[in-house]
Formats: C-alpha cells, structure tokens, sequence
C-alpha cells in the first residue's frame, strides 16, 4: 500500500474514533425526587481517554506522510500505544456501563442511583472495532515505510535550462560588463568625446589632424632642397 492510503487510512481512523465518542454510548434512568428521568453519557463522558487518544492518532498519521525515516516508527508506535489505551477503556466499558451511569445519574438528580441497568448503544462497539483496526494497521506500517521515498524527494524536480541560455556566471558577467560601458560612455560624454565613436575612427581622426603638419614638413624639406 501506498504512503498516501497507509495515512489515509489511520487518519480515518483516528477521526472516525472521535466523532463516534461525541455520541451516546450509555443510557439510563436516574432516580430523582421527581421520579426517574432518563440520562445520557456520551463516549466523552464515559471513557474520557477514547477521544483523546483518537486525536494522537490521527497526529500520527499525518506525522508519518509528512516526516523521515525515524518518524515513520515513532508516530506509529505512538499511534498503537494510544489506540490500545482507548481499548482498554472502552472494552472496560462495554463490561460494566453502570458506573458510567451512576455518574451521570449524580449530576441530574443528586443521588448516584439508577432504576435497572444500563444499556449500551451500537457506538462503543464500533470504536472498539476501529481502535484494533488502528493499532493493526500501525503496527504494519513501520514496515511499510521502509520502502517510501522521502517525503522532500518527491517534489525535487530537475533544473532544466533553456537552449541557448548561458551559465548564470555568466550572464551576471554580462551585466557587470555592460554597467561598466555605459559608466565609461558618460565619462566620455562629461569630457566632450563622442563615446559611439570606435577606436579605428579615433586613428583616423588622429592622422587628419597630423597630415597637415607632414605635408608643412614635406615643404619645409622641398624648400630647403631648393
């Protein structure tokens, strides 16, 4: 099984053990100065730890689909341990429901008595029914996960670059290259050359300024001959 439905699955679980011990689990009549009136104790109210538990569990499961290797055999472990401890406390009271009553039986009427015995509902079974389901499936886990990648590895994708796109190097060489033309460009400018000008149009306007000065010297040389 996958990791997504090994999660899935205790995270279910967990959840379905919680909602099922916000229902009622045990009824009966309380004795009051008024005659018998009926009472109701929820999981909640009747085994305290149920819910709890179920809650660890369901940290668990999302634990193990979002952590490492070590993880992967802490969360479960913790997950078993809880879902046992509900166990207990449920078959403990799927065997004697009447303390749980006589409980609540106090809070109506004042006096911890109640006409006949308590009656179980459907609900205490089933979460007994998942609880071991739970800590089966937490028990098989650790096992399971050895052969799940890591969780970060599957959302590494390869860096493609695009054809034709240079090293990052070096386009922020590029960059620095062309910051450090157009800066010696308005140092040009600043001291009235033309900065578009290139090097062989600087040669040549070199050499028309000097040709005048050979062609003085080549008469100054003729005249001399003469």
């Amino acid at each position: 099984m996958s990791r997504g439905r090994m999660v899935l699955v205790l995270v279910l679980l967990g959840a379905g053990a919680f909602g099922l011990s916000l229902l009622t689990w045990v009824g009966a009549e309380a004795v009051t100065t008024l005659g018998p009136q009926p009472v109701r104790v929820s999981g909640a109210g009747a085994a305290p730890v149920v819910p709890s538990a179920a809650l660890v569990v369901v940290v668990a499961g999302l634990a193990v689909g979002l952590s490492g290797p070590v993880v992967r055999i802490l969360a479960p472990a913790a997950a078993a341990l809880a879902a046992v401890v509900a166990l207990i406390a449920g078959l403990v009271l799927i065997a004697d429901p009447d303390p749980a009553a006589r409980s609540a039986a106090g809070e109506v009427g004042g006096v911890r008595e109640i006409t006949g015995a308590a009656e179980l509902t459907v609900w205490p079974w089933v979460v007994v029914v998942l609880l071991a389901s739970t800590v089966l499936v937490a028990l098989v886990l650790p096992f399971r996960a050895g052969t799940w990648a890591p969780a970060a590895a599957r959302y590494e994708r390869a860096v493609v670059r695009p054809e034709g796109a240079g090293p990052a190097g070096t386009r922020a060489s590029g960059a620095a290259t062309g910051q450090a033309t157009s800066r010696a460009d308005w140092d040009a400018l600043s001291s009235g050359l033309d900065p578009s000008a290139t090097d062989d149009d600087a040669h040549s306007g070199h050499s028309g300024h000097d040709e005048p000065g050979e062609r003085g010297a080549g008469r100054d040389a003729s005249g001399r001959e003469r």
